[in-house]
Parts: C-alpha cells; sequence; structure tokens
C-alpha cells in the first residue's frame, strides 16, 4: 500500500511542474485584441486588465516614458508586451496566473574624480554631485573625492556638480569616464542690505509663537537622510562607512519618538592596521575622611 502511493506521490510531483509551465504558455499565448494610440505604456496595460481579466506585478518607474500607441488583433498576449517592452530590456514571468515584469538592469557606469577650486587648486569638500532630474547622487568628501554609480537608463543624463560659492559644472557620464580631476569657478553673489536694529526678547518670543505653525509641521513628515562616518589615523584613511536612512519625523505637538529604518549602506575598509596604542595606569584607592563625605 505504501509502495501504491509513493508511486502516485512521485506521478504528482512529475506532473505539477509541467501544470504551471501551461499555466504560464497559456496566459502568455491569450489571444488579445487591443487597439490603443497616444497612451503611456502603464495606461495600455491597465487597458489590458480591464478588457482581458489579467494581473500584473510591476513597478510603474521602470515602465518606458512618453506616449505609445498599441494596435493588435487577436496576438498573443506576449507579442503584444514586447512591442511595449522590448525583450534586450525586459523579462516576462508567470506565477499563479499572475505576470511579472522585471527590467534587465546592465552593468551600470562606475565613475570616480576629484573636485578642486580653479584658482586656489585646493579640494572642494562636501560639494554635491547628482544625476540631473533623478534622486540619485552623492558628495565629495574631505578630499574632494567622490565615487558615483550610474544606471544604464540614466546614461543619456547629465551629471551636475556644485557647491556653494562655485558656478554649477556640468558633464556627460561617458565624458566624465575620462576626467579625473574637475575644476568649480568660483562666483561671488550680491546680497540684499541686512539692517540689524535691537529687539526687546518678549517681542521675539511672541513672533516666535505666532509663526509655530509655519516653521513645524503639525503632521508625520517621512524623510530621507544620508550618513557617512569615516576614520583616520595618522592623516591616512582606515575604513568609511556610508548609509541611506528613512527617517520619520513626529509632529511638533507628537507624543511619540522619532523612527529611523536603515535602507542600504556599504563601507570600504582600507587594508592599513590600526596601530594600538598601549597605556600603563597605575592607581590606588581615595580614602577621604568622614568630615568630607
Amino acid at each position: 500500500m505504501f509502495k501504491k502511493y509513493g508511486i502516485l506521490l512521485w506521478l504528482l510531483c512529475l506532473f505539477m511542474p509541467g501544470v504551471y509551465a501551461q499555466e504560464a504558455l497559456s496566459v502568455l499565448q491569450r489571444p488579445i485584441t487591443i487597439s490603443v494610440d497616444s497612451s503611456s505604456v502603464e495606461n495600455i496595460i491597465d487597458r489590458l486588465v480591464i478588457e482581458n481579466d489579467l494581473y500584473f506585478s510591476y513597478n510603474p518607474q521602470i515602465l518606458p516614458t512618453g506616449l505609445h500607441s498599441c494596435h493588435a488583433e487577436k496576438m498573443p498576449l506576449k507579442n503584444v508586451l514586447r512591442k511595449l517592452l522590448p525583450g534586450s530590456d525586459y523579462q516576462f514571468e508567470v506565477i499563479d496566473n499572475q505576470i511579472i515584469i522585471k527590467r534587465l538592469e546592465r552593468e551600470p557606469l562606475r565613475v570616480s574624480a576629484q573636485v578642486i577650486d580653479r584658482k586656489s587648486r585646493d579640494p572642494v569638500p562636501y560639494a554635491s554631485v547628482t544625476i540631473e532630474g533623478q534622486s540619485i547622487g552623492t558628495i565629495t568628501n574631505s578630499d574632494g573625492r567622490f565615487d558615483l554609480v550610474i544606471p544604464q537608463r540614466l546614461l543619456d543624463h547629465d551629471i551636475l556638480i556644485g557647491c556653494l560659492g562655485y558656478v554649477e559644472f556640468r558633464i556627460a557620464p561617458d565624458s566624465l569616464k575620462s576626467v579625473s580631476q574637475i575644476d568649480l569657478k568660483p562666483v561671488s553673489y550680491r546680497l540684499r542690505e541686512v539692517r540689524v536694529k535691537p529687539v526687546e526678547p518678549e517681542e521675539i518670543i511672541a513672533r516666535f509663537r505666532a509663526h509655530i505653525t509655519d516653521n513645524y509641521t503639525l503632521t508625520p513628515q517621512l524623510m530621507t537622510t544620508f550618513y557617512r562616518e569615516t576614520v583616520k589615523q595618522d592623516g591616512e584613511y582606515m575604513g568609511m562607512w556610508e548609509a541611506v536612512m528613512e527617517m520619520l519625523k513626529s509632529p511638533y505637538r507628537g507624543v511619540a519618538s522619532d523612527k529611523v529604518r536603515f535602507v542600504k549602506g556599504r563601507k570600504s575598509e582600507f587594508s592599513n592596521s590600526y596601530k594600538d596604542v598601549k597605556l600603563k595606569i597605575q592607581g590606588a584607592p581615595i580614602i577621604l575622611p568622614s568630615s568630607t563625605w
């Protein structure tokens, strides 16, 4: 009897992968009829979902931008999707009758350089290095150096390098590959006249209280923060740690504490070994007169 059930279980395990494969094949081979002009890819996918009872899972940020047209008459779903999402950049996976859209990430471009003052030739620390129109970027360290990883899909965006007191520098990623040093031109700004007059402390406090709702939020705020820590010994870097974190800031009148969540991080520990410092401490208990207790 046990042998009989064992054979049935073996046949079931052998049969199930074929069922899932057929299910994936049947969904992607389903004939689709659609006609859409000048619409976003996300809207076209929504149209497919509504008219054909399909289920998709994807990140909207990975979809192509701009307006597209899609016309098909009883065409397999896979071919319809390939007209919108090229096979060189996207792949599809079917799990439990749900179509998952993934973007194929090619090897990113890694660039590094040093930012210096054009006149003094000194390093420019803490200058911002960002990809134009994106939230991806970094800052230079105390020596003016930076490393930036640029995804392949953003290679057509310029790199912007700026710092307070300097003219913003713009360069294409391909040009940055062959550049080891970037000169920032100093610039002076004319500020408006500032008048200083004595003010009573009570007036300052009154103004502060009147603008609490303007200067402090009354609702929780989710902020993205950047953390960097470096360790130096005898002028040489021993290690560097960086992290991106999210902070949930409590409102001004809230009683809850702020919360911090680690998103991602990286570290560089150099081969230099720490130099030990040996200390010898001698001492004994100090007995104080009872009158001083």
